[in-house]
């Protein structure tokens, strides 16, 4: 069965890959900050320079290598809410399974083959996205939380204190409406 030709409004696959460190290495050629920890996803453009290396700790990746019509805009999305290209996703598996889903399409003979190449890297990005989008809203109510925190402990010292709205607003950088 011939595949239907690769069009530019179709996202499609030019490698699939899992890559196991034998050693520990140091690839400049090709910047991914060193992992941190196990489950680590990195989302880089491979039109830019990267590089990857390993410590003792050895590490293992799967990866997928595509182009697509939108995803320099995903991509630059993407690093406008992150500041690096690695992230930590709560649930890995949604990631393994998508990423086992194009190895077994992308070596199929379907005539929809491509389209549902398609499919999956756009549900790749959209979960990348969203993820990404999670981990913003964590972070801002992180953010709320600990400033919620520091405004009580200090009522809880200065409770016998005259403090007005407009002081506290003024001492936390907050508008007064917010607090």
């Amino acid at each position: 069965v011939e595949p239907i030709k690769k069009t530019p409004e179709l996202s499609y696959v030019r490698k699939i890959h899992k890559y196991w460190a034998r050693k520990p290495f140091s690839n400049i050629c090709s910047s991914i900050h060193q992992f941190s920890k196990k489950g680590d996803c990195v989302f880089l453009d491979c039109n830019h320079n990267y590089s990857h290396r390993t410590s003792s700790d050895l590490w293992s990746l799967q990866w997928v290598h595509f182009y697509g019509n939108n995803a320099d805009k995903i991509h630059e999305q993407f690093r406008e809410r992150n500041n690096a290209p690695v992230f930590h996703p709560d649930y890995i598996n949604a990631y393994e399974k998508i990423l086992t889903e194009l190895q077994e399409t992308a070596s199929g003979e379907s005539l929809v083959r491509d389209m549902m190449i398609a499919e999956k890297i756009m549900g790749l990005l959209a979960l990348i996205m969203h993820d990404c989008e999670q981990q913003e809203a964590e972070k801002a109510t992180s953010a709320k939380a600990g400033l919620l925190k520091d405004i009580k402990a200090y009522l809880e010292i200065h409770f016998r204190d005259s403090i007005s709205i407009d002081d506290l607003a003024g001492l936390f950088y907050i508008d007064k409406y917010y607090l």
